[in-house]
């Protein structure tokens, strides 16, 4: 089985700016050695163009490793060092293990630890599946929560009323009373929305329309911190 090869290129715009040489001094110096090398190897560099700030189209070279250790025969000690551990970087960071050096056994095993992380994947994503839905839910159109979807989103083992006394509590609502203060609604943590219900009287049925306390995204913020789920920064 053959080994995996990974093939590296540099530009000479990344090769004049890691060695602090203007871009068109090095294109010359390249040009100047593209001759030489076409006759030993048999083939040229590859000239590429890229966009500048400008958006006009602009020359550069895509040089492979080989060439590169060419063209840094005319640098001097320093730029040449620093070329060369560039590369060693680039191929440290993209150094992989070929099946030819995995033996069946440690083949084995990485099969085995994908399959257990492809499981609890799959396990998770089981798990979050009701709540992300539920979020979706809540989260979508207007972004407004009923007190009961806020207590839910908030993780509070509370009811809509527990949640209601809460906010009594607080001075947040008048008492006896489901509504905001006006300064609380004014903040833009709550808003009172028109809600259409329907009451059975006998065998009738009566509809109607009351208001109901509706917490905004940022109200819903107010609350957490409120209550302690969520610290200031």
């Amino acid at each position: 089985m053959n080994q995996i090869e990974i093939n590296h290129t540099m530009s000479s715009r990344e090769i004049a700016t890691m060695t602090g040489k203007p871009h068109s001094d090095l294109l010359k110096s390249i040009r100047g050695m593209e001759n030489a090398w076409g006759k030993i190897s048999g083939g040229n560099f590859s000239l590429a163009n890229y966009i500048d700030n400008q958006g006009k189209p602009r020359p550069e070279y895509i040089l492979t490793k080989t060439e590169c250790l060419y063209i840094a025969t005319k640098f001097n000690d320093e730029a040449r060092a620093k070329l060369i551990i560039r590369w060693e970087e680039l191929e440290k960071q993209n150094a992989k293990p070929t099946l030819d050096t995995i033996s069946k056994k440690d083949l084995a095993l990485l099969l085995l630890e994908s399959e257990k992380e492809k499981e609890l994947l799959v396990s998770e994503n089981n798990r979050m599946k009701p709540r992300d839905e539920y979020i979706d839910k809540v989260f979508s159109s207007d972004g407004l929560l009923t007190i009961s979807e806020a207590a839910k989103s908030l993780g509070l083992d509370i009811g809509r009323n527990l949640l209601y006394n809460v906010l009594r509590d607080k001075g947040i609502l008048f008492k006896n009373s489901k509504e905001p203060k006006q300064e609380y609604v004014n903040r833009g943590y709550f808003a009172m929305k028109q809600t259409m219900i329907q009451i059975k009287k006998g065998d009738a049925t009566i509809t109607k329309v009351e208001p109901q306390t509706m917490v905004t995204q940022k109200g819903l913020g107010y609350i957490a911190k409120l209550l302690g789920i969520v610290t200031k920064n």
